[in-house]
């Protein structure tokens, strides 16, 4: 089964982002974007798409992704980016191929403009849009990926069941009954917690919107999984899961992972609010099961 990992792609440039990257003041609190609206099918085998303004630009089409640590946006885009600052190189499991680094435009959401870090990365997107669309049978252009140099200035709730993203006052979360609170740790690795799907002990996860099905197991651990005579003492097995105390049926893990990672589907299933100035993750648990679209598919 065809599967997209955004954090393949995020990964492979992360050393290279953090050589590009400067030490920042603690950031102003920004404005808070509007209310959003997404696809229908995030978290149903389609990654969480919104709609994004580049100044002098048509809108852009980007997919909300915490597994990378800098905004990337298509090639198509360079015209519109002024003069490049570098060149570097990025690898990846498809071979070796140039990035190109600009200083960060303008993007907006409505009429808010973005916090973002000082550079983007400019990259084809054709193969990934192209392969999304085959797995979504849809025809959409991804144009970017709105990644946690600009995320970690929000606190973001996604709401699965009313299809919206919402920007909240991180000071203020709690009072809206947000779930089961889970720290976060953040750096340029990716975002983590200390939990994982096998409740398992010491073996943290990270957390990945750019996954587009339940996540990730190590080797090691992805047998303990499905070979329910190795597993430890309060371990839960194939096909399911237990994250947080709260136990999940019919799940779809790989099993190729250097880290354990818990994907999109996974997320759907939950009221999901990313307080990231808190550090701090809360999931409300809305349905055990894999969530369906409207045709009653899985993913």
């Amino acid at each position: 089964m065809s599967h997209i990992r955004l954090n393949v792609l995020a990964g492979a440039i992360a050393l290279v982002a953090l050589l590009a990257s400067c030490a920042a003041a603690k950031p102003m609190r920004p404005s808070l974007p509007p209310e959003t609206i997404f696809n229908e099918r995030a978290g149903r085998g389609d990654l969480l798409l919104v709609t994004l303004r580049l100044e002098g630009a048509d809108d852009l089409l980007v997919a909300l992704e915490t597994g990378g640590p800098f905004v990337v946006l298509d090639r198509s885009l360079e015209s519109k980016l002024g003069k490049p600052l570098r060149t570097s190189k990025i690898y990846s499991p498809a071979g070796e191929a140039p990035a190109q680094f600009y200083p960060a435009p303008k993007l907006y959401l409505g009429n808010t403009q973005l916090q973002m870090g000082s550079k983007v990365m400019v990259a084809d997107l054709t193969a990934l849009s192209n392969d999304l669309n085959r797995r979504t049978g849809s025809n959409r252009r991804l144009m970017g990926l709105l990644a946690m140099d600009s995320l970690q200035n929000y606190c973001i709730q996604l709401d699965f069941t009313a299809h919206k993203m919402r920007f909240l006052d991180p000071d203020h979360v709690e009072t809206r009954d947000p779930g089961a609170p889970f720290p976060l740790t953040i750096s340029m690795d990716g975002v983590f917690v200390r939990e994982n799907l096998l409740a398992t002990q010491n073996a943290k996860t990270q957390i990945d919107t750019g996954c587009n099905f339940d996540g990730v197991l190590t080797p090691k651990l992805f047998e303990r999984w499905t070979n329910s005579a190795s597993g430890g003492r309060g371990e839960t097995h194939f096909p399911n899961g237990v994250f947080g105390g709260n136990a999940y049926s019919n799940l779809q893990l790989n099993g190729d992972g250097k880290e354990n990672l818990i994907g999109l589907t996974f997320l759907a299933r939950h009221l999901v609010t990313f307080n990231f100035p808190k550090r701090t993750m809360y999931l409300k648990r809305t349905s055990v099961g894999p969530v369906t679209d409207k045709r009653g598919d899985p993913e």
